[in-house]
């Protein structure tokens, strides 16, 4: 009998790039299965679907930012503000903010109950947002919906093809990368977790690609949420790529240099009485981490699920394969984050387009937040909880010791 194309469940088979697809999954091809896997025709269905998608996704936001403007956008464009003005010295006190927040108020800025307004992230991203501080918050607000519009066409676009998702699948990764919804969270609110994420793709593709150094450069910048990639570092480290740990060391030093010189140690302490302040510390009940976990089902819950999550992360730097380091540097620092929200599950797509899985990346990518109902996000702590487990797993019952490249 002759073999032909895949079966329709195909993708549902756990494949790796460039392995042979077993003789088993291989059915006759009929005349209906030849029509549908020539090219254009595939092509044409993937834009369709995507094209379905967007316009999903567009309504989606449309219902959303109609109604409401970014409203974390707020304490990003009060810090570009501070900064405009010559007033970086104060970023972190409170009281500096005063006439800015009456300017922004006055203008639209939805009000808030938690007073959120406020910069809490090291200064040096203020760079990031200064020109948005030279119009108003109005026109300011729409610009960042518009610019986090493009940083989304740019993960959608670039990450299938940075960590080499076969050429077949990319269309339905794409489709799954539009519909994330951490993606669709950060947008409308204004956050800042998708240049964020782009700009830590593009550092472990150069990284991938032997440009270590420029790779640990850029990394550094990602410090504007230390506690989100501070893993990231460690993989680099136990893959003994000293060059890209040393200019991420280099680089973040400086980077911290630049954020807490002008602002001195009251600075900094003020600083850290922020991070913890109400206005920044808001509904930890409803965090995706594991002090969420620990506040609806006790501390002992918490404890045990933070050793779990420590000991897989030191499971797989220790065994696993780079795919697998990479995951654990990405779950491990959400879930053990003070703060986490569902805007920093954006970089698990990282992870996700590196996964050697497709039936698990669509798993991963399905946007059942959607249909959600509650305001918690205790399932996303149990999702990235299993995922690490079963990541660490893997690592163990692996036979090879682990390469040191990158691939």
């Amino acid at each position: 009998m002759k073999v032909g194309n895949i079966g329709p469940w195909h993708w549902l088979l756990k494949w790796n790039r460039g392995a042979p697809v077993p003789e088993a999954a291989l059915v006759p091809r009929s005349t209906v299965q030849k029509s549908i896997s020539h090219p254009l025709i595939r092509k044409a269905v993937a834009t369709a679907l995507l094209t379905l998608v967007g316009l999903f996704a567009g309504y989606h936001y449309f219902l959303y930012l109609q109604k409401h403007r970014p409203r974390d956008f707020v304490p990003f464009y009060l810090g570009g503000k501070m900064a405009a003005s010559g007033h970086i010295a104060q970023i972190y006190d409170k009281r500096a903010y005063a006439p800015f927040i009456e300017q922004v108020l006055r203008e639209g800025a939805p009000p808030t109950r938690f007073g959120n307004y406020y910069f809490i992230h090291p200064s040096f991203e203020v760079l990031y947002y200064l020109p948005f501080s030279f119009l108003s918050y109005p026109t300011a607000s729409d610009l960042s919906v518009v610019v986090n519009f493009l940083w989304l066409g740019l993960l959608v676009w670039k990450l299938p093809v940075w960590f080499e998702v076969r050429t077949d699948v990319r269309p339905i990764i794409r489709i799954g990368l539009l519909c994330f919804y951490p993606f669709h969270w950060a947008i409308n609110l204004g956050q800042d977790t998708l240049p964020l994420t782009l700009l830590l793709a593009y550092a472990l593709r150069l990284a991938a690609r032997g440009r270590p150094g420029t790779a640990g450069l850029l990394m550094a910048f990602c410090c504007c949420k230390p506690h989100l990639i501070w893993a990231y570092p460690l993989v680099f480290v136990v893959q003994r790529r000293w060059r890209a740990a040393g200019t991420f060391l280099i680089g973040a030093t400086a980077l911290a240099l630049l954020s807490f010189l002008p602002v001195g140690w009251s600075g900094f302490q003020r600083w850290i009485d922020l991070v913890q302040d109400p206005s920044s510390d808001i509904l930890p009940d409803r965090m995706g981490n594991i002090r969420a976990l620990a506040l609806h089902f006790g501390t002992s819950a918490g404890v045990i699920a933070g050793v779990v999550v420590i000991a897989c992360l030191g499971l797989v730097l220790w065994k696993g394969t780079c795919y697998r380091r990479f995951t654990g540097a990405s779950l491990a620092p959400i879930l053990v984050s003070p703060h986490t929200y569902w805007q920093d599950y954006s970089v698990i797509a990282i992870p996700i387009a590196m996964t050697p899985n497709l039936g698990g990346q669509l798993l991963l990518l399905a946007p059942w937040q959607f249909f959600y109902t509650r305001v918690d996000e205790l399932p996303m702590v149990f999702v990235a909880i299993g995922w690490l487990v079963i990541v660490a797993v893997a690592a163990l019952q692996q036979k090879r010791q682990p390469s040191a490249d990158f691939r």
